[in-house]
């Protein structure tokens, strides 16, 4: 009878065993399947984290920032000058600025991309605003945008709205002294100015 019961006793904790080393196996499966969906988790957010830089370009503060849309595949590019736009500006731009370069390259110097805002509206009394889509973008694609704007970035445009306040000043007394019109007059002739 010991025999009977100590055969029942090793049998009992062999399967007790073998269920204990099974139960394990799971939880150690579940453990390492619920830490890579957390570091994917994770590597997601960070890519799909909107980038945002502000810094002084020549003499003016300027901020630059970027966002994704996973649902339409899009990737919206904002540039904000701050600089108070002032009514010659209005004037002799006509409220339209033909494009604003945003000049980019990586750090280590191994992509250089320019991103273009074109026909970007100026009002009196308000900062500079200009938007950029680019559709059919990968989130692969975004975290590249992110990387050239992070990267060395200047800042292209009329002379107008020069980020060097001596060129704005300069430009700013071109235009309101009269000098312009007397160059467009030396070059078109006075007949557009007396109604021919």
């Amino acid at each position: 009878m010991s025999e009977n019961f100590y055969q029942k006793y090793t049998e009992d904790e062999q399967k007790d065993s073998n269920n204990f080393l099974v139960k394990n196996v799971i939880i150690s499966f579940i453990t390492i399947l619920i830490t890579l969906g957390g570091i994917y988790v994770g590597y997601l957010m960070d890519c799909l984290a909107p980038f945002s830089y502000t810094n002084e370009f020549s003499d003016t503060p300027s901020t630059i920032s970027a966002s994704y849309s996973y649902k339409y595949n899009t990737i919206k590019i904002e540039l904000l000058i701050d600089e108070i736009i002032e009514k010659w500006q209005v004037d002799v731009s006509n409220g339209v600025l033909d494009d604003i370069t945003l000049r980019c390259k990586t750090l280590d110097g191994s992509l250089k991309k320019d991103f273009v805002f074109n026909d970007v509206e100026i009002n009196r009394g308000e900062k500079i605003k200009c938007e950029l889509i680019i559709e059919d973008a990968t989130l692969n694609d975004f975290t590249t945008v992110k990387d050239l704007l992070g990267g060395v970035v200047q800042i292209y445009g009329p002379k107008i709205i020069s980020l060097e306040l001596e060129e704005r000043r300069k430009m700013k007394e071109f235009y309101t002294s009269g000098a312009a019109l007397w160059a467009e007059i030396l070059r078109e002739g006075f007949y557009p100015y007396l109604g021919y």
